[in-house]
C-alpha cells in the first residue's frame, strides 16, 4: 500500500486530534480506508475514535459553564462536585478506569468510583439530573446510542435527539 503525502498529512492530524488513538489503531484506519476504495459497493461506517478523559472533561465542564481548572480543584462546593460527578459516569460510560478517571480529576481512583455511584445515584433520582446526562451525551453525536445503552444497564433510560 502507497500512501500520498496528503494521507500521510492525514495521519499525522488524526494522531494528533486524537491522542488516545495508537499507531496499530491509525494503519488499520488506512488499511480498512485502502478496501473501502476498492469495494465502492460497500457502505462505508464513519470511524469511531473514543474521546480521551482530557476531552470528556472539557465538554462536561463547559457544558455546566465552570473552568477546567475549577473542577481539577480541591474544591467541595456542590455545583462542582456536581461537575465532577457527571465527568465519571460519561467516562465510566465511555469505559475509562476508575484509575485514569481520577488521574485526570486530580483525585484518588476510590474518588472517581464514589463520584460515578453518586451520579447513577442521582440519575435515578433527580430528573434535572438526568436532563443534564442526557445533554452531555448528545454532545458525543457519534457515540450517543452506545452512551444510552450503556446507561440502561443500570436502569436509567435517557432520550437522545
Amino acid at each position: 500500500m502507497n500512501l500520498t503525502s496528503a494521507e500521510i498529512r492525514r495521519i499525522i492530524k488524526i494522531a494528533r486530534d486524537h491522542p488516545s488513538i495508537t499507531p496499530e489503531d491509525i494503519i488499520l484506519i488506512f488499511i480498512d480506508y485502502a478496501n473501502d476504495e476498492t469495494n465502492e459497493d460497500e457502505p462505508s461506517e464513519p470511524i469511531k475514535i473514543r474521546p480521551t478523559p482530557d476531552e470528556i472533561l472539557k465538554i462536561v465542564s463547559l457544558i455546566n459553564f465552570i473552568p477546567v481548572d475549577l473542577v481539577k480543584s480541591k474544591n467541595r462546593k456542590p455545583e462542582i462536585v456536581r461537575v465532577r460527578q457527571q465527568y465519571s459516569l460519561i467516562a465510566i460510560l465511555f469505559r475509562y478506569s476508575h484509575e485514569s478517571i481520577s488521574t485526570e480529576m486530580n483525585r484518588d481512583h476510590t474518588s472517581a468510583h464514589h463520584s460515578y455511584k453518586n451520579a447513577i445515584k442521582f440519575c435515578k433520582s433527580e430528573p434535572e439530573y438526568l436532563d443534564e446526562v442526557e445533554r452531555i451525551i448528545n454532545k458525543f453525536p457519534t457515540y450517543k446510542l452506545t452512551l444510552k445503552d450503556r446507561l440502561q444497564t443500570y436502569n436509567i433510560s435517557v432520550k437522545c435527539t
